[in-house]
């Protein structure tokens, strides 16, 4: 059932092409070339099938729009502080393009490229050559992302090898509205996370860590995306909400989050073998065209990155995200959703 068709070419001409996927219930997924990006995301809910993401209907919007909506971000996912690191001895110098720091590899990450899509059945295959010196980071890295829908559960596979010294941290940045419209604020989530990372000014972290205990960013319960939203902590005021890469519970692959929506009666479990999320509730989407009849602005969306923590190649404290030749880049994160 799968199907591959052209979705739009680039303001340079690149022609990019959509491949849809199916799985056996008749949900469906659509990925685009461009930036590897999930466009849509329709599961059928207790009131008929619901387009659970936000996105853009052309190209040109995913061009023109700065949430990088539902896209494969690297090389380095995340923020890196002075937009420079030491590696081996050597400093780089990366693309600054947030008050001095590197947002996402920068205005040309992973993002904003045209990958080569295939399908194999119903499985969505997305690679990408990112060469050597772009934005400033090291090696040919050469990546494949696997997308694949089985039982209402979207599966995004990670496998990376590069032939120079470089840190490493893929994610995506799909956002996520389990009613179809509306703001996300009445979706309830639960998260196994008893820290985060403390945040200085920017978002960068400070090294050390907080217990959500008492704070606004204790989820470790149900309870609504919006209660806390506009509370007086220093954190959630500088952003307008929530922007916070939280530390997540245990190891290996396993389950770290459970969001639902009444309105629409669906749910999601998120599974990932990552040490941390970002949890962005969408507090800079600017009032904008989206699919269909869609506008969307502020909370309209969340986004779960599932990530190493943020500025890690400056960070000692945490997790070494180099990858050096020889070794693989091997990931995984699933959404899988159900009916209340």
């Amino acid at each position: 059932m799968s199907e591959r068709y052209m979705f739009g070419t680039t303001a340079e001409g690149e022609r990019i092409d959509a491949l849809r996927i199916f799985d056996a219930k008749g949900n469906s997924a659509v990925i685009i070339e461009y930036g590897a990006s999930v466009q849509s995301l329709i599961i059928n809910g207790p009131d008929g099938p619901v387009d659970v993401i936000l996105g853009y209907d052309t190209v040109e919007g995913y061009e023109k729009g700065n949430s990088y909506s539902g896209a494969t971000v690297g090389r380095v996912g995340n923020r890196i502080s002075n937009a420079s690191f030491i590696l081996d001895g050597k400093e780089y110098k990366v693309t600054d393009n947030e008050n001095g720091n590197c947002l996402h590899s920068g205005t040309a990450g992973m993002h904003a490229k045209k990958w080569n899509g295939e399908l194999e059945g119903e499985t969505a295959v997305l690679r990408y050559r990112c060469p050597d010196g772009s934005a400033g980071f090291p090696g040919n890295l050469d990546t494949e992302i696997r997308f694949s829908l089985v039982n209402a559960a979207l599966h995004i596979e990670y496998k990376a090898v590069i032939d120079k010294p470089c840190p490493v941290n893929l994610t995506n940045h799909t956002y996520f509205n389990l009613a179809g419209e509306g703001t996300i604020l009445d979706h309830e989530l639960k998260l196994e996370a008893d820290r985060y990372t403390t945040p200085g000014p920017g978002l960068l972290p400070t090294g050390g860590f907080s217990d959500v205990e008492g704070t606004p960013f204790d989820f470790r319960t149900f309870k609504a995306i919006g209660r806390d939203i506009d509370s007086d902590s220093p954190e959630i005021i500088a952003e307008g909400g929530y922007d916070q890469n939280f530390c997540l519970n245990g190891n290996g692959f396993r389950q770290v989050a459970d969001v639902f929506c009444r309105r629409s009666g669906l749910g999601m479990r998120i599974m990932t073998d990552m040490p941390g999320m970002q949890i962005y509730t969408g507090n800079y989407i600017p009032e904008e065209k989206g699919k269909g009849t869609a506008v969307y602005g502020k909370n309209s969306g969340v986004a779960f990155e599932t990530q190493n923590y943020p500025d890690s190649p400056n960070r000692p404290e945490f997790r070494d995200i180099t990858l050096r030749p020889g070794q693989v880049y091997s990931s995984e994160t699933v959404f899988a959703f159900y009916t209340l």
